[in-house]
């Protein structure tokens, strides 16, 4: 088990080998073996009771895998424990995203327990709950949680999903984006799609679930009025320099020429912070220092720069929609934070 704070990423697969493993080794020489597992379990009541088989992908690296690949043959009853690891890749055009078992130890399964298929799961939910109705009349409710775990001193973030059914799932709307939650439950893959579109998925089937903290949610009384308005000064992160990349090289070397030209150069980027932030940074780069004004017709009226020239006569340079013009390549720099009032907040940024 991997943990990291409180954030939890565990999971224990009994099961039957499905082929011998083979172990193989990285460029660099480290070995790893993959692993095919099936588990098994009874499902349904009375009459309607079956089999149903789940077959785990698992990869086993170093030490582990030199064991596994020793002592173990297909057919073989194996134990393992470790982490779950999201992979997704293309096949016949279709994306499939499979949970995967980082194998941190294994062993042979001597005292034939049973079958087992049991995920831990303690994270933070990305996004409201969302809810699907299947052509069976059923209802499902989708989780996606994000997990933060060490392993071998390495931080991981992982994004699972998570299947909630029935009166759990009912329950499960009630959980908000923000909540920190525990999940218990069992690693199911589903072939979903039409025929011809037919892609692999994997999810969490929630058995039982604990919301264990609640988001904050912070009042706009609670933040310091210093954090209320921005001002680059109270960024977190600054720039230590700036590299402007011209993706229209022509239609910048057609601004640098009207810029001696024109008698009034008007500000008609997009009336926001990046807009403005934009047209301010090109104006540096051709080094024009004469003063900008931004078109009353734009104020309150996002997205009509057209309305704001339209009321000019002079003549001008319109620097507009600068945005399909650069990529803005940065080197952050952490700059100390203003102190704020006792008792005051501010809200998250960027970089906290």
């Amino acid at each position: 088990m991997s943990t990291n704070h409180d954030h939890v990423n565990s999971t224990q697969i009994v099961g039957r080998l499905g082929r011998d493993p083979e172990l193989q080794k990285t460029g660099d020489g480290t070995p790893y073996v993959k692993l095919s597992i099936a588990t098994s379990e009874q499902i349904g009541k009375g009459d309607q009771v079956r089999e149903k088989v789940e077959w785990h992908r698992a990869t086993a690296w170093g030490k582990a895998a030199e064991e596994i690949a020793a002592n173990f043959k297909k057919g073989d009853s194996i134990a393992v424990s470790g982490t779950l690891r999201i992979n997704s890749y293309e096949k016949e055009g279709n994306k499939n995203r499979v949970t995967e078992v980082t194998v941190e130890q294994a062993r042979k399964n001597l005292d034939n327990a049973p079958s087992k298929n049991e995920t831990r799961l303690v994270g933070v939910v990305r996004e409201d709950p969302r809810v699907h109705e299947l052509r069976d009349g059923k209802a499902m409710t989708t989780i996606s949680i994000a997990t933060t775990t060490t392993t071998n001193g390495r931080s991981r973030d992982d994004w699972h999903s998570v299947t909630a059914w029935g009166n759990t799932g009912v329950a499960a709307r009630e959980i908000k984006a923000g909540d920190t939650i525990e999940v218990n439950g069992a690693i199911r893959h589903r072939m979903v799609g039409e025929e011809g579109a037919r892609r692999k998925l994997s999810a969490i089937d929630c058995q039982r679930f604990h919301v264990l903290e609640r988001a904050q949610v912070l009042d706009a009384a609670q933040i310091a009025p210093s954090y209320k308005r921005w001002a680059l000064e109270q960024l977190p992160i600054v720039p230590r320099q700036w590299a402007l990349v011209a993706k229209a090289p022509d239609l910048l070397k057609t601004i640098r020429g009207l810029l001696p030209k024109a008698s009034k150069v008007v500000h008609a980027g997009d009336p926001d912070r990046q807009g403005q932030l934009l047209v301010d940074e090109v104006l540096d780069h051709l080094g024009y220092a004469a003063e900008c004004p931004v078109p009353w017709a734009l104020r309150g009226r996002p997205g009509s720069p057209a309305s704001g020239l339209a009321v000019r006569d002079e003549p001008h340079a319109a620097l507009h929609s600068l945005g399909t013009l650069w990529r803005l390549r940065r080197r952050p720099v952490r700059r100390p934070r203003p102190d704020t009032a006792p008792g005051s907040h501010r809200p998250p940024r960027p970089g906290d």
